[in-house]
């Protein structure tokens, strides 16, 4: 159903969302600096 619903929708911009939302905010989280500075390279 998202399938052809959603991801069929051609008025949707697809490529700007990615771009907007596909990636970890290495300034405004809430994980521990050690915790942080081991798992920011893996995303």
């Amino acid at each position: 159903m998202f399938r052809q619903e959603i991801l069929s929708d051609t008025s949707i911009d697809w490529q700007n969302i990615e771009q907007k939302y596909n990636f970890v905010c290495v300034k405004k989280h809430a994980i521990s600096d050690a915790l942080f500075a081991q798992l920011k390279d893996k995303f």
